[in-house]
């Protein structure tokens, strides 16, 4: 069933875990292999189902409960999903993974501080996106930066570095010399937020620091909410360098993403050809 499943063989690799669910009760990791499957073909309703007939069985099954959670938030039923992240933590608490997924559910209900406290927890999951990056730099940890230079750099996407690299100036704000780190092709963008010292990009030599920042760690440190996100001026942060700007004609301009990254897991759901597009030039 799992080879299968990694040849996208879906229907054949849900025979295979249908057959074990049905013949082996004692068997949980056929369901947790069913749910998964089910959630990859955006059938969280199916995988509800699949996670609670094991549970039946098995009522503290983690890795059920893991999908039960991730299930019901897909449906949008944030506050139930909530209930089977933490009932996991309450039995297993050292499980970065459940403090991961209850992240994403508590930032959706609004909570904001527990959301960005168990966000955290995405250094210790088994996902390489997260890989720590300057080890050998100590993580600001909230004392004063007056007079201390501080390496605020990027760790996911390019579109979370656009939005994240909004707390750069706050940092400077409070007496941080600010050395931005961006993906390649960034640098020269990212040169425009106020107060920055310095821009490199990934792979350039980083200069002396006192201290590093992810850029996502951000919310947590300044205590973020709906209310106070930084904003810029005017709502600006970035801005565009004149020699870049495309002269005005006097007709509208309008700027399309089609496309993230094809790694992505969910890049199904965000992503599309871009002759989909063809009627709109």
């Amino acid at each position: 069933g799992l080879t299968l499943r990694s040849l996208k063989e879906t229907e054949l690799a849900e025979e295979c875990f249908w057959h074990i669910l049905q013949k082996k009760t004692g068997q949980p990791m056929a369901g947790v292999n069913m749910a998964k499957l089910q959630l990859e073909r955006d059938d969280p309703a199916a995988a509800e189902a699949t996670c609670r007939s094991v549970l039946e069985h098995h009522p503290k099954h983690p890795e059920t409960l893991l999908n039960l959670g991730v299930a019901l938030q897909a449906q949008n039923r944030v506050p139930d999903a909530i209930a089977a992240f933490e009932e996991i933590i309450d039995h297993t608490p050292d499980t970065p993974d459940r403090q991961y997924n209850l992240a994403f559910a508590e930032l959706l209900a609004g909570q904001w501080k527990s959301g960005w406290q168990h966000y955290e927890a995405r250094w210790h999951t088994y996902n390489v996106v997260f890989e720590p990056r300057h080890t050998g730099l100590k993580q600001w940890n909230g004392v004063s930066l007056a007079g201390k230079t501080l390496l605020f750099y990027a760790e996911q996407g390019y579109g979370d570095t656009l939005q994240f690299c909004r707390y750069a100036p706050l940092l400077a704000n409070i007496g941080a010399k600010v050395v931005v780190e961006s993906q390649p092709g960034l640098g020269s963008l990212l040169q425009t937020l106020p107060g920055v010292a310095q821009v490199i990009e990934q792979g350039q030599t980083v200069p002396p620091v006192d201290a590093k920042l992810p850029m996502m760690t951000a919310p947590l440190v300044f205590d973020t909410t709906p209310e106070n996100i930084p904003n810029g001026d005017g709502g600006r942060y970035l801005f565009a360098k004149p020699a870049t700007v495309v002269p005005a004609t006097g007709q509208l301009k309008v700027g399309i993403a089609w496309a993230g990254s094809p790694t992505h897991k969910n890049d199904h759901n965000r992503s599309l050809p871009i002759e989909l597009l063809d009627e709109l030039f």
